[in-house]
């Protein structure tokens, strides 16, 4: 538990001079990738460096995690793992949810897309995931 809120003090300084879009979302310089960010008030915060199709494409994906209430499961996930940290069987629930609830936004994201849309998806996220530096803990 003590990770969780150590990182979670870490992206709240990080995000803490985010500059606020016109459409809700929430620009920072200091972060690699996007992601939601808050239980009660989930925002999305975006890195400054997307083109127009890239935003899109990420919003997509992020507004179907608030549609799904992701920012509510998964941290809950994270405290039945934080409980029961001992038991080999939990980690396993967990890493699958996490994987689960990615997957379930990708097809949400995906169901209506041509065959280059998909592609153009499929690239965005490989770009992404190469940026990715170490193991994330569940903010959203």
């Amino acid at each position: 538990m003590h990770l969780f809120n150590i990182s979670f003090i870490i992206i709240k300084r990080k995000t803490r001079e985010s500059i606020k879009n016109a459409d809700g979302t929430y620009i920072c310089d200091t972060i690699g990738s996007p992601f939601i960010l808050g239980v009660f008030r989930p925002r999305i915060y975006l890195p400054p460096d997307m083109d127009e199709d890239t935003a899109e494409l990420v919003l997509k994906h992020e507004k179907a995690h608030l549609k799904r209430r992701d920012h509510l499961w998964k941290p809950l996930g994270f405290l039945l793992l934080a409980v029961y940290w001992f038991h080999p069987l939990m980690w396993v629930g967990y890493i699958l949810l996490c994987r689960d609830i990615e997957l379930a936004c990708d097809e949400r994201v995906i169901r209506t897309m041509t065959a280059a849309e998909k592609q153009h998806y499929g690239e965005t996220l490989l770009a992404f995931a190469a940026r990715c530096k170490g193991a994330a803990v569940p903010l959203t």
